[in-house]
C-alpha cells in the first residue's frame, strides 16, 4: 500500500490495481502476457492506442496475435527471460 505512492504517485487502497493509462500512452510494454486473449477491454485500449500511434513491444517466446500486431517483439528463449533484453533488437 506504501510503495504505491511511490509507483503510482497516489496512495492506493489495498485490493485495488490502478488501471493502466492507455488513453494517453505513446509506448506499451507487455511481458509474458495477451490481453487480447483475456481481457477484452484492455485489448480495446491497446487497439485504440495503436491507432492513435502509440508503439507495442512484446516480450513473449510465442508469437500470438498481440505480438504479430507490435512494433518490437522480444522473443525469449525459455529459460533464458530471467536475464531480460540485454540488447537491442528492436528498430528506432
Amino acid at each position: 500500500m506504501w510503495g504505491a505512492k511511490y509507483t503510482y504517485g497516489v496512495p492506493i487502497p489495498w485490493g485495488v490495481t490502478p488501471t493502466p493509462d492507455q488513453e494517453h500512452t505513446r509506448c506499451m510494454l507487455f511481458w509474458g502476457v495477451n490481453p487480447l486473449s483475456t481481457a477484452p477491454t484492455t485489448a480495446l485500449r491497446i487497439n485504440r492506442a495503436k491507432a492513435r500511434g502509440a508503439k507495442l513491444i512484446v516480450i513473449d517466446p510465442r508469437q500470438n496475435k498481440l505480438a504479430a500486431n507490435a512494433d518490437c517483439w522480444l522473443r525469449v528463449r525459455p529459460g533464458s527471460d530471467g536475464h531480460g533484453p540485454e540488447h537491442d533488437p528492436c528498430p528506432t
